[in-house]
C-alpha cells in the first residue's frame, strides 16, 4: 500500500474481501498499521464485511485507518 501511494499517487483502496475482518486480530493488526505509517488513503469495503465480527475498538480503528464506506 505504502510503495503504490508514494509511486502512483493511490489515493483510495478497495477491498473486496467479504470476510476481512473474520480474524479480528489480523483485521485490527491491518488497520494499525496504516495508521502507524499515517497512510493518508481512503479505503472502502464494496464487497461487503461480517455483521458479526465487530467490535467498537475495530470500528474506531477503521475510521482512523480512513474508511469511509462498508457494506455488511
Amino acid at each position: 500500500m505504502e510503495y503504490l501511494i508514494k509511486r502512483y499517487g493511490v489515493e483510495e483502496f478497495q477491498i473486496l474481501d467479504d470476510v476481512f475482518n473474520v480474524n479480528m486480530k489480523r483485521c485490527k493488526e491491518i488497520l494499525s498499521m496504516m495508521v502507524k505509517r499515517k497512510l493518508k488513503v481512503k479505503v472502502c469495503f464494496p464487497n461487503g464485511v461480517r455483521a458479526d465480527f465487530f467490535d467498537d475498538e475495530m470500528i474506531e480503528i477503521m475510521r482512523e485507518a480512513g474508511v469511509y464506506r462498508l457494506a455488511l
